[in-house]
């Protein structure tokens, strides 16, 4: 098993005052050769953690090697940047990086302590950089240690605060900021979904928690952002259960992904009406978390209002569209949109499962019957629904 993030740096640590002789030597470069990309790699597979930077090829040349950072690892700003972090800067600057190293420990949004290679006259040494000259920081996917509770807010954004963030976005919590959070989190608040935090992602998180926009995310946003956390994942039952319903839309589309229309027999409802897949979906998720006893299903009976919701589930009908109920709907909430016509397989109407975030344009992710289909291809069961579809009818747990 590989080595933690701050087990890393110690590695780097210790080769301080060195030159670059072993560091060229097993990239295969020649004497003369810059060699800071090389000490990077270098450090990753001493620490056994090749596969985390650049899918374990050695690497030597930084623009080469940032390109692949973007397409594999989320970037981070400065102040969020934690140790072993991948560093890189421009010094000119021209859009082009020259030069790599490792995050120490973030001081402050211009300033960030660093271990580098190649510097200092050409030994391993530790540096404050200014971060003008940062072009990039990328978060490693180091295995985190993470606690699932209220945070502290502190102004840190630690393992802790990354897991609660997951937590609150409702994507998987492992404590890692990888691109799937960090597009979350841009779809939340309306950004381009692109998995990396720059700029403009911060000046879109920081509009949207109503701080002060400058696009550097320093400690007041941060807090911001960790008391936007704390409310979202109280420990209400209702966030319990939601994070439960959640979990099982993920589940029940692996479960179903080997399986054709007929994934399961669509149940016979009333001794007559067969139902199409999409309530036989949300029915098996809302069973496998006990909302729903075996056998149960929930629908909308044609006339515009909801059949088998019971005692654990509240009933809305908000009328018109979803993006026009954008400030109402909530995480987890079940939506049958479409015509009033019954729902059911070849029917005009749809059920699906809310996951509480939105793209740019105001489509709300959701899972469904659609979900299982995407997961059998290889693609994210979560995807985009019509915000201009009309609503029928709300479903929310309690």
């Amino acid at each position: 098993m590989g080595k933690s993030n701050t087990e890393q740096l110690n590695i780097a640590k210790k080769y301080l005052g060195h030159g670059g002789s072993r560091f060229r030597k097993f990239c295969g470069l020649p004497a003369g050769a810059a060699w800071c990309d090389a000490f990077v790699t270098t450090i990753f597979a001493e620490a056994g953690n090749s596969s985390l930077f650049c899918s374990g090829k050695k690497q030597t040349y930084c623009p080469t090697t940032i390109s692949i950072c973007r397409k594999q690892l989320a970037e981070v700003p400065p102040y969020l940047a934690l140790p072993s972090d991948i560093i890189f800067f421009d010094w000119e600057p021209n859009g082009v990086p020259n030069h790599i190293g490792f995050v120490r420990e973030r001081k402050d949004c211009e300033a960030i302590y660093t271990i580098e290679g190649n510097t200092s006259g050409g030994i391993v040494a530790e540096k404050l950089r200014n971060t003008k000259y940062v072009c990039g920081i990328y978060r490693p996917h180091f295995k985190a240690t993470y606690k699932i509770g209220k945070l502290t807010v502190d102004g840190y954004f630690g393992y802790n605060s990354i897991a609660m963030l997951q937590k609150a976005l409702g994507v998987g919590v492992d404590g890692i900021l990888g691109q799937g959070t960090v597009k979350a989190l841009q779809r939340k608040c309306g950004a381009s979904a692109d998995g990396l935090w720059g700029k403009a992602t911060s000046k879109a998180v920081q509009k949207w928690l109503g701080v002060t926009v400058d696009g550097y995310f320093g400690p007041n946003s941060v807090k911001a952002l960790q008391k936007w956390i704390n409310k979202a994942t109280s420990s209400s039952p209702s966030a319990s259960i939601i994070d439960k319903e959640l979990s099982a839309c993920k589940v029940q589309a692996d479960w179903m992904k080997n399986y054709t229309y007929k994934w399961v027999q669509n149940p016979t409802i009333n001794g007559s009406k067969k139902y199409g897949t999409c309530v036989t979906y949300v029915a098996c998720v809302l069973q496998r978390i006990g909302v729903l006893k075996s056998g149960q299903f929930i629908w909308h009976n044609g006339k515009g209002k909801v059949d088998g919701a019971n005692s654990k589930m509240s009933v809305y009908y908000f009328g018109g569209t979803i993006k026009g109920n954008k400030s109402k709907l909530k995480r987890g909430d079940i939506l049958i949109v479409g015509d009033k016509s019954s729902v059911g397989a070849g029917g005009n109407s749809h059920i699906m499962i809310f996951n509480g975030t939105w793209d740019s344009s105001n489509n709300p992710y959701v899972w469904d019957n659609q979900s299982a289909t995407r997961v059998k291809k290889g693609k994210n069961g979560l995807h985009t629904y019509g915000g201009g579809k009309k609503i029928i009818a709300v479903i929310r747990l309690k």
